[in-house]
């Protein structure tokens, strides 16, 4: 049972490769007038962009690890500054970055060993540099790979090095990962969308030495040095961050010189900035669907450009659930049945977004995987009861279903209180009320979700993460611009 309810801007990494590809001729200007050559005047291109939050770190390590508050735009600015050896990509799954190519079974940097290992090579490309000038290699690599997986760091460490045998580097400019075991994100390892790879020269010594404290380094923040596209300039947590051009990234010098990232926590705000012209960019998910459709309706200057993600699924209780009906898969497949999905996606979605049927964003590679043979559950109440019905339920003249002892089915819905998630268990529990369910939503805080056994033990169904709208301004600030 699902909603597709989230609505963002570009993806981060599709800014870093446009970036990464489009390069500006900076040469100087010709006059007619004696053959003399004739400086033309500068003007620098600065874009103003906004976060709905404060940012407490522009690294990935902390934006992934959720160690801080998980401010939208910290991730896509993460990106910007220090990008990874590869990254989602415009028109294929993955774009080489930092490396020369991603590894595919193709071109044989990616090979399944006769004994079910796997083995994932990456070269990286020539004179790739820190911002600090100093070279990146693949000892940075292996530095990377020992600190992310660290039991003891402080921040949940990468998951994907259970699965890695051994790290070698042959060459400066070449790692080779081997896996115990297939597994089919291998390709991702280093990437710009995951744990970006950090630089050995600064942060071995602290790394060693401040273990305690490590996380808390001016490295995180106001020191941040990366090999990306952009270099941090001005880190202030109340205000701002910028984001200054690179001329030395391996890919070429962006076209814009600087982005000022402004920090606006209120939606109100932030929308009024966008209309009023101050804000050009929006990093990150920003206000809510509806605020986002209002805002596509009043803006004329700009475009609210789209893109669906994360659907918002109804997850059932596998284990010990209350009540124990929630097992039976006919069960649960007669209660998507009787959800419409299409009336939820229009009333809760405001129109922007398609319903879903599975929780795989329709962007997400692995969507074209599971497309062939993905079932769907059209609105159906009818069919929906009749299902319930041949489990041994039956449904008395006041339209509530109950078992052979004449007790109702009392099904719990849990959810977090972002508004999305709210209208996603109000809308289902009506749906099963509808049949004949006695569904009871149940809202908790965000904070809840950290107390891990609490959150695990949801009675039958719960819903998390959020849906938002996402802001750009296309119209006036064009990817190929950058």
């Amino acid at each position: 049972m699902l909603l597709r309810a989230d609505v963002r801007w570009i993806r981060g990494s599709m800014w870093i490769t446009a970036i990464g590809m489009v390069v500006a001729c900076a040469g100087p200007g010709s006059s007619g007038s004696g053959g003399q050559a004739a400086q033309q005047p500068v003007v620098k291109k600065v874009i103003s962009a906004a976060a709905p939050g404060n940012f407490h770190t522009v690294s990935s390590l902390l934006a992934v690890s959720g160690t801080g508050t998980a401010t939208p735009g910290i991730a896509e600015s993460a990106r910007l500054l220090n990008p990874g050896l590869t990254g989602v990509g415009q028109t294929a799954d993955r774009d080489a970055l930092l490396a020369e190519a991603v590894p595919t079974t193709d071109n044989r940097l990616w090979k399944v060993l006769p004994d079910g290992r796997m083995e994932t090579t990456w070269h990286i490309r020539p004179n790739v540099l820190w911002h600090d000038g100093v070279p990146f290699t693949s000892d940075d690599l292996l530095f990377t790979a020992k600190l992310v997986a660290d039991k003891d760091l402080g921040v949940p460490r990468d998951r994907r090095f259970d699965l890695v045998e051994n790290v070698e580097a042959p060459d400066p400019r070449t790692i080779t990962v081997t896996w115990k075991k297939p597994f089919i994100e291998a390709d991702q390892l280093f990437g710009s969308d995951q744990y970006a790879p950090l630089p050995q020269h600064l942060l071995e010594q602290p790394f060693t030495s401040q273990r305690a404290n490590f996380l808390e380094i001016p490295y995180f923040t106001r020191e941040f040095v990366g090999t990306g596209a952009f270099k941090l300039g001005e880190f202030d947590p109340a205000s701002h961050v910028t984001l200054d051009a690179n001329d030395r990234f391996v890919l070429g010098r962006p076209k814009i010189d600087q982005i000022v990232v402004k920090f606006i926590p209120s939606p109100e705000t932030l929308v009024a900035n966008v209309i009023a012209g101050s804000v050009e960019l929006v990093l990150g998910r920003s206000v809510s669907l509806q605020q986002g459709a209002t805002l596509r309706e009043q803006w004329h200057n700009g475009t609210v450009y789209i893109i669906t993600a994360d659907p918002r699924a109804l997850t059932p209780q596998h284990q010990d659930p209350t009540p124990t009906i929630v097992k039976n898969v006919q069960f649960r497949k007669a209660l998507s049945y009787a959800i419409n999905r299409e009336e939820m996606a229009q009333s809760l979605g405001a129109g922007l977004a398609p319903a879903a049927q599975v929780g795989i964003a329709l962007e997400d590679p692995l969507y074209k995987a599971v497309q062939p043979g993905l079932v769907t559950y059209e609105y159906d109440p009818r069919k929906a009861v009749a299902m319930i019905e041949e489990i041994g339920y039956s449904r008395g003249a006041d339209g509530v279903l109950r078992d052979s002892r004449n007790q109702p089915i009392p099904i719990g819905l849990r959810a977090t209180e972002r508004e999305v998630n709210i209208g996603v268990v109000l809308a289902a529990a009506d749906y099963w009320k509808r049949i004949g369910i006695q569904a009871d939503p149940e809202i908790v805080s965000e904070a809840r979700v950290t107390e891990r056994e609490w959150y695990a033990r949801f009675p039958s169904f719960r819903t998390g993460g959020g849906g938002y709208a996402g802001l750009s301004t296309l119209d006036r600030v064009r990817p190929e611009q950058v």
